[in-house]
């Protein structure tokens, strides 16, 4: 056991090791990253380590670099004195931000900034990225001090892009960066089964106590009972005399200490070994898989961490973020609506445009470019102002890549505005620290806007505005686009028109488009004089209240607008979101969409992603607030008391006060009629999650429902959500997200996946797993989750297994031996018996096991919900491996004693104990290793390869311990039994029959299990075949009936959304028959008319063919609501004219084929109905026998019916 033991610390040691090694080399390689620092000795700028500037270094950062600590920037390159940053690294986005330097030191030279002497107070570091305050008092120039803010700092991790150069101050290195203070250890996650196995230990350790305290108590009895009768067994001492008698607790306390020694090996320390080696290879697994390639990034999926693998195929709750994960996060310019008239639906008439108005559509319609080209059109002036503010009021810049001119922006919605103005020929030109210049294309001119102030939105104004002028004219205007919430409301519109513009914000949302009001204002010179410089004044400001003033500054501007038009952005959906969602809500797994949208257009999105249904299919339940106002606490209380008790008895309530497990017999069951979803914003659901009671009462209606859409709602709340999750249950949650608002959410779920999208990395490095597409978490969780759940089940009660059986046959020695303590084999067999012999072949094994394709995994989502209800991992069957154990232990040692009772040498005498025992150790290594391949499901070459090059060392290493010169050193017991062993027949009879003969009850049982009590995977192997050749043909509705473990049951709220589930499969394959259908008529008429120029008779023949190919196409039954076959009481028959009274040999052919496959379906049918008649229901629950005592474990705050 100590050299176990020592083995799986010096691994564990250098796996440690490495990872502190791989940890040491990264940090070293940042730390020794070199920045340029003004040497005052040197009068020049001279590269310096990282490690090595302190605070107060003058830095010189180019375009490009990375900024190496936080610093105060004095000046840059650019005349506005702006500078620009990529901040992926901090906080996971990908658009650029703008920094500015002050206005006191823009103008200055280099010189003047390296000559300037300052004292800087700031802000002690902290972890807040949002706020920064600092003033400098500097000497010797025409001002004496600087305001700093959160603008003027420059974070390290950001990297400076469009701009030169810039220099300022370090003012936080080393471990006092923001970015380091926002550094926290990440939560240790760890996966139920490693919970529970860890239990399993606590529970072998306590039978190992007791076997020890039972025996030595009973070697104490058997002394007392016939030690003093057996002289042989006394010790004496160097006179010969026999030595005096211990106390009997000294006796006993003795014994203990060496029945635990020698039953040490009980305990599998290289278990944990095992389960490492078995996951990592699940990791390189899922980073091979082509599946999840993603050709737009070039990346494979990534596994962070080994840990959780098993997780993944134990999933019950999916939260997801929406912008970027289930979308593309790519803006497109879709419709508007200007001065109440609808833009951007596509033109029907395409063909009959002109070339030049065909250039210049807005989503296929030419309809604004036609209008352009009549300046007396009385809507020209308001289209004009539309594309303008696309075109002006933003805050985005010019960037030259590989001679492209491209487009950025901190805003992608802005990027789409510049892009639809674009269409209709208004062009953002670039853009200077003063000016904007575009270009209109259908009058040829340029214009630039002189650029007076800018009000950059916020979450709290939720708008933008810009104060700009013609160059050369006094026509002053305020362009603003914002939210239509805070839009509107600050508008003077008369109701007949808001009533309109409503409509079509609605209308727009509905399709799922994100929406944005523009809006302008007439300015005079003087006005706008008094807004700038009101604007510095409060800006240059030392107040407390500089933030207030401001804001009431920018609420006083932007007032009074003249309503202009609404523009609809689509971002589109990622490929195949809506069948992925749909499979894993088949396998049982809700799933809630947190997102930031409006509730018409979440509502949209989750109908696009197949979450939400018609109200024929589900019914809708409604928390989020549907006025003007909001709704106050007490109004969310009664949405979600209206709501919990339509479901639940008074008694669930009176459980929810005092906190008691879940019952599912408070459910009032006759209510639940269909499957349900529910919607809920950010301010409802504030109020739900600051009430305990309250937020109990909303997730248990949340239980109930197949999705939620929660709308609206911050990056604290997404957490909040998961976490209520979590503290209603034990149940498994997976949070998915892209951008650096989902990293909360990622590190509260039990398993975090970030997607490698637009928004950057942050949530990438916090996440668990990484992936580029959301259509790969149905691969990564249905396949390899699936896959890595049960093979770590199996594989670590497997261990289990073959350790306690070695344990099994030593105690029963101990029986015979009088509770001497005495080892039954040889020393270093059971210590090389895991390190060397049976771990290899089955981390070999069951690192590929598997029992159904990916194909089958994927299609028959029943197989997932094994994972989710501890199907293969529980006490049950932990402890029929444990019998088996037993069992198997009974007959190894005391039929294998038997056989070798009357086993003689050639001389006549008898062979000792040794040798008995290696022949038994023999054995047990062939059982453990012909186990195996029992419970294996995907035998292949390799796992053979492994196990016979297992047995074959085994008697290499063997054959090496039995030669005399190593066997004295080590075990003297073991001179040359082996060798003694093999030169009888009666020993191979025994090596190589015997344990195939201690297997054939488990080959039995495991037959019988199959037959009678199928597992999920046992049911839909039995089809799989059916399934591929057939392309869903099958009848799936049927498939569904046998292997749905709740059908006729009754509905408890783990099951509730399979509800109806049969419906949802059999219009999946009602679909996918119908477009085979499809195909096969297209290929029919092709197949007919290329038989148009044939004579009579091969028209004729060729009809017939075809007729009797159309038997065999499906049609709907309206009474069994799937797809059935032609057929009538007396079979198919063919739909041929009478006149035709030849048939041809493939018509008969055909006809006798189509007969014989009704004739043969016709048996099953009436033996399925007649199960049915009599009420056979072994058919409705693959998991009829399961022991629920487990789901209780699995589920404490709720119980099941074990109905």
């Amino acid at each position: 056991m100590i050299g176990t033991f020592a083995i799986v610390l010096v691994f564990t040691m250098l796996k440690e090791g490495y990872e502190d090694i791989l940890r040491y080399r990264a940090d070293k390689k940042i730390n020794e990253k070199e920045s340029l620092v003004y040497d005052y000795s040197q009068g020049s700028f001279e590269k310096k380590m990282w490690w090595k500037i302190k605070v107060g270094d003058l830095i010189k950062i180019h375009s490009y670099e990375e900024v190496p600590c936080d610093t105060m920037i004095l000046k840059s390159s650019l005349d506005s004195g702006m500078c620009f940053l990529d901040t992926m690294n901090l906080d996971g986005e990908t658009n650029l931000k703008e920094k500015m330097t002050f206005k006191d030191t823009k103008d200055l030279s280099d010189e003047a900034i390296i000559g300037m002497k300052a004292k800087v107070i700031c802000d002690e570091a902290d972890e807040n990225l949002e706020k920064w305050d600092a003033n400098a008092e500097v000497e010797d120039m025409s001002f004496s001090v600087l305001i700093g803010n959160a603008k003027n700092i420059l974070l390290k991790g950001c990297t400076l892009r469009n701009t030169d150069y810039i220099l300022g101050i370090a003012v936080y290195t080393g471990h006092s960066t923001k970015i380091m203070k926002n550094s926290k250890p990440p939560e240790i996650k760890r996966s139920n089964v490693m919970i529970m196995m860890n239990y399993l230990l606590y529970s072998i350790f306590g039978f190992l106590g007791f076997i020890c305290l039972l025996f030595s108590i009973l070697y104490i009895v058997w002394q007392d009972e016939y030690g003093t009768k057996m002289a042989y067994m006394w010790e004496y001492d160097d006179d010969g005399e026999p030595d005096a008698p211990g106390t009997e607790a000294y006796d006993w306390f003795i014994k203990f200490l060496t029945f635990i020694i020698a039953y040490s090996h009980i305990i599998p320390i290289s278990l944990y070994v095992g389960l490492e080696v078995l996951k990592m290879v699940q990791t390189i697994l899922i980073a091979c898989d082509a599946k999840m390639f993603d050709p737009e990034v070039g990346k494979n999926a990534e596994a962070k961490t080994s840990d959780l693998i098993e997780e993944l195929g134990q999933i019950e709750f999916i939260f997801s973020d929406k912008t970027g994960t289930l979308t593309k996060n790519e803006m497109i310019f879709r419709k508007c609506s200007i001065n109440n008239v609808v833009y951007g639906n596509p033109s029907n008439n395409l063909n009959e445009q002109t070339s030049k108005e065909s250039k210049y559509l807005l989503n296929g319609d030419p309809a604004p470019f036609k209008v352009l080209g009549n300046s007396n059109n009385s809507e020209y002036q308001n289209i004009v102002d539309f594309f303008t503010i696309c075109s002006v009021c933003h805050e985005a810049y010019v960037e030259e890549k590989n001679g492209k001119n491209v487009i950025q922006s901190s805003s992608p919605d802005e990027v789409a505005l510049i892009q639809g103005a674009k269409m209709v020929g208004f062009n953002f030109v670039t853009k200077t620290s003063g000016s904007i210049e575009t270009y209109i294309e259908h009058t040829n001119e340029k214009i630039v806007w002189d650029l007076h102030l800018v009000l950059k939105f916020d979450s709290t104004r939720k708008r933008m505005s810009i104060i700009v002028n013609k160059q050369g004219t006094d026509e002053y205007v305020l362009f603003t686009k914002g939210a239509d919430t805070q839009m509107l409301s600050a508008m003077t519109i008369e109701s007949s028109f808001l009533s309109t513009t409503n409509k079509h914000l609605s209308k727009f949302a509905k399709e799922a488009l994100r929406t944005l009001v523009m809006a302008k204002k007439e300015l005079s010179k003087e006005t706008v004089d008094e807004y700038v410089r009101k604007f510095n004044d409060i800006s240059g400001s030392t107040s407390a209240s500089r933030d207030d003033d401001l804001l009431d500054l920018f609420n006083e501007i932007e007032s009074g607008f003249h309503y202009v038009g609404s523009s609809a952005i689509e971002d589109k959906l990622q490929e195949n979101v809506g069948s992925t969602i749909e499979s894993l809500m088949n396998a049982k797994i809700r799933v809630w969409v947190l997102t930031g949208d409006k509730k018409e257009t979440a509502i949209e999105i989750g109908k696009s992603c197949r979450l939400v249904h018609s109200p024929e299919e589900m019914d809708a339940i409604d928390l989020a607030n549907t006025r003007d106002i909001n709704d106050t606490k007490q109004e969310v209380e009664e949405k979600v008391n209206k709501w919990f008790y339509k479901f639940y008895s008074d008694r669930e309530n009176e459980e929810i006060e005092k906190q008691a497990m879940y019952s599912e017999k408070n459910l009032l069951k006759e209510n639940i009629k269909k499957k349900m979803w529910v919607i809920v914003d950010g301010l409802n659901l504030a109020h739900i999650l600051a009430d305990d009671k309250l937020s109990r009462k909303f997730f248990r209606v949340g239980l109930l429902a197949n999705s939620v859409i929660c709308c609206r709602v911050s990056p604290k709340q997404k957490s909040q959500v998961v976490k209520l999750a979590q503290t209603n249950g034990t149940w498994i949650t997976l949070s998915i997200g892209d951008g650096a608002n989902d990293v909360p959410m990622i590190l509260t779920a039990n398993i975090g996946i970030g997607i490698s999208g637009k928004e950057g990395t942050q949530a990438v490095r916090s996440a668990d797993y990484a992936l580029g597409q959301f259509q790969f978490l149905r691969q990564i969780v249905m396949v390899h989750g699936r896959l890595g759940y049960k093979r770590i089940s199996s594989f670590i009660f497997y261990y289990f297994y073959k350790n306690i059986l070695l344990v099994f046959v030593e105690m029963y020695f101990a029986i015979f031996s009088g509770f001497s303590g005495m080892i039954f084999f040889p020393d270093f067999l059971p210590l090389l018996y895991n390190a060397l012999w049976t771990s290899w072949p089955c981390m070999f094994a069951y690192s590929i096991e598997r029992d159904a394709d990916e194909e089958t995994s994927i299609i028959c989502p029943i197989l997932y919900e094994a994972g989710q209800r501890k199907y293969y991992f529980n006490m049950k069957n932990f402890w029929i491996w444990i019998i088996w154990a037993f069992l198997h232990g009974v007959m190894i040692y005391f039929i294998g004693l038997e056989a070798l009772e009357y086993f003689y040498s050639p001389d006549g005498k008898t062979h000792d104990n040794w040798l008995k025992s290696t022949v038994l150790f023999s054995i047990i290594v062939h059982v453990v290793t012909y186990k195996i391949f029992i419970e294996l499901r995907y035998w292949n070459l390799f796992n053979l390869v492994s196990a016979l090059c297992s047995i074959l060392f085994y008697y290499f290493t063997v054959y090496i311990l039995c030669q005399p010169l190593m066997a004295r050193v080590f075990n003297p017991e073991l001179i040359e039994k082996i060798f003694e062993a093999l030169t009888y027949g009666r020993i191979w009879i025994i090596f190589f029959w015997f344990p195939v003969i201690i297997l054939l009850p488990d080959i039995a049982y495991n037959l019988i299990k199959t037959i009678y009590d199928p597992t999920p995977t046992d049911v839909i192997i039995s089809n799989e075949q059916d399934f591929k050749e057939s392309q869903r043909q099958i009848d799936i509705k049927q498939l569904t009936e046998i292997v749905d473990p709740f059908k006729d049951e009754n509905v408890d709220p783990k099951t509730l959304d399979n509800k109806g589930k049969n419906d949802e499969v059999v219009k999946e394959g009602e679909s996918k028959q119908l477009n085979l259908i499809q195909n096969k008529r297209e290929s029919d008429q092709l197949k007919v008319n290329a038989h148009q120029s044939h004579n009579s008779q091969g028209q004729e023949t060729d009809r017939k063919n075809l007729m009797a190919r159309k038997i065999k196409e499906p049609e709907y039954s309206p009474k069994n609501n799937y797809y059935v076959e032609n057929e009538n009481e007396e079979g198919a028959e063919l739909n041929v004219n009478k006149k035709d009274k030849k048939m041809s040999e493939e018509d008969i052919d055909a006809t006798s084929t189509i007969k014989l496959k009704e004739e043969n379906k016709k048996p099953k049918k009436e033996k399925r109905e007649k199960k049915e008649k009599d009420g056979d229901t072994k058919r409705d629950s693959v998991f009829a026998d399961m022991d629920f005592d487990v789901m209780e474990e699995k589920k404490p705050n709720r119980e099941y019916n074990e109905n």
